[in-house]
């Protein structure tokens, strides 16, 4: 079976791999690799056990949505309740308005 998002959290990170991981992660975004120790320094401000999430929708369609309410390891639901703590997410959300805030 394939490693996990969890299994990959629980183990020990080297100091080299964290900035392989940041690396990446800018690569993936597009950015330049000077934004590596900014990125860097920000994934090390994250304290909490659960990583804050506010989802904002832009002109797309819902298809990120979908195709994370169909991914199978980890699922959904382990994401939300274990790792993530998603603050605000309009298609999943039961409130809207002035509730949803």
């Amino acid at each position: 079976m394939k490693e996990g998002l969890g299994d990959i959290l629980e183990r020990k990170f080297t100091r080299r791999d964290f900035l392989k991981y940041s690396s990446s992660l800018v690569a993936l975004l597009g950015l330049s690799q000077a934004y590596v120790p900014k990125v860097a320094e920000a994934l090390e401000t994250v304290t909490s056990d659960k990583l804050p999430i506010v989802w904002l929708h832009g002109s797309e369609c819902t298809g990120c949505t979908v195709s994370l309410a169909n991914s199978r390891h980890p699922t959904m639901a382990e994401l939300i309740l274990n790792t993530l703590s998603l603050k605000y997410h309009e298609t999943l959300m039961a409130g809207s308005g002035e509730v949803a805030e």
